[in-house]
């Protein structure tokens, strides 16, 4: 439907639509695969899972590059070819069965339900079944503050994420017209090599957080991520250089988000995974947007790019480091929560 838009009015709207499909499709996969895999190799699992963000933006890309000698209407072709990969979900639908951990609670809901219905007894823990799975979870304290610490955090690197990656791009086509080279071209490489370098960022993330742990992989990354941004804006001085530091900064920057779907399921009960986890990320994603908002009032309030991605970089991943080690429990080769 975006790829007909009549205007830009419905081109937002559509664009809002596939925003919220998204959104559900990240949180329900995400406690998939958590609840899937083996305690030893789940965060291997969800980091794959994750990889699959920086494929299809070089996909996208790659499409792109075939589909711009086509004209004005380059873009209408690009989001049709956009729905091939919703043909996936006849495999899903067909061959991937829901974990038995998450059907167990759907059964006991499903009695606990019958029980009221009938007027008979109804324990503590099957009432706990029956209220919503939003209610259900945030309701503990504990919870609560373990999902607004992993709000923080979540929060922090998308923020940082557009913080970055957002102006990339801009930056590189600067530096190469300042070259006299083509500015277009090499902001478009940029974008690609940033999106490109975080698939191995992910599958390294996931790695690493079964073998170190959770919390020092993302110490790791997010530290990483604090001392690359000020390199790219302030050390780099032509588009081949600030290519290869977009690959480091793709790495980490955009890498980092591994650790959602393989650290967030770990600290939610079954009964209310995928509801919590999806309500974290999802609401960090509305902060990303509200800062996307503003970023051109930011370029001018901190003088420019440089300043103003170096500063909202570094501010954000300072604030990451000090949080993570206390957002949760260390998680390495334990069981899901039931």
């Amino acid at each position: 439907m975006t790829a007909l838009a009549p205007d830009y009015w419905w081109l937002l709207t559509l664009r809002f639509i596939t925003g919220m499909g998204l959104g559900a499709e990240w949180g329900s996969a995400t406690a998939l695969i958590g609840e899937l895999w083996p305690d030893r190799s789940r965060g291997r699992a969800a980091a794959v899972l994750q990889s699959g963000f920086g494929v299809g933006a070089v996909f996208a890309a790659l499409a792109w590059y075939l589909l711009e000698p086509v004209g004005d209407n380059a873009w209408r072709y690009l989001f049709l070819i956009g729905t091939l990969p919703a043909l996936i979900v006849l495999y899903v639908r067909r061959a991937v069965r829901d974990p038995e951990m998450w059907t167990s609670v759907r059964d006991r809901r499903r009695k606990a339900k019958a029980a009221q219905e009938a007027g008979d007894t109804v324990t503590a823990a099957d009432r706990e079944l029956l209220r919503s799975p939003f209610t259900a979870v945030f309701s503990h304290a504990h919870l609560r503050r373990r999902g607004l610490r992993l709000l923080v955090l979540t929060v922090v690197s998308v923020i940082g994420l557009y913080a970055v990656s957002a102006w990339i791009p801009a930056y590189t086509a600067q530096l190469a017209k300042d070259t006299g080279e083509t500015g277009t071209r090499w902001g478009a490489n940029a974008g690609l090599v940033f999106n490109g370098a975080s698939v191995p960022g992910y599958l390294l993330l996931g790695y690493l957080a079964d073998r170190w742990g959770r919390k020092p992989t993302m110490l790791l990354y997010y530290s990483v991520s604090a001392a690359v941004v000020p390199v790219f804006f302030f050390a780099v001085h032509t588009p081949q250089a600030a290519l290869a530091v977009a690959a480091v900064a793709g790495f980490f920057v955009l890498g980092q988000f591994a650790w959602m779907p393989i650290y967030m399921p770990e600290l939610f009960p079954t009964s209310g995974r995928a509801t919590a986890i999806s309500a974290v990320f999802n609401s960090a994603r509305i902060a990303g947007a509200l800062v996307t908002l503003g970023t051109g009032m930011l370029i001018s309030l901190l003088g420019g790019i440089t300043a103003a991605a170096t500063v909202v970089g570094v501010v954000m991943y300072v604030i990451a480091i000090a949080t993570v080690w206390f957002v949760g429990p260390e998680t390495k080769g334990q069981p899901l929560p039931q």
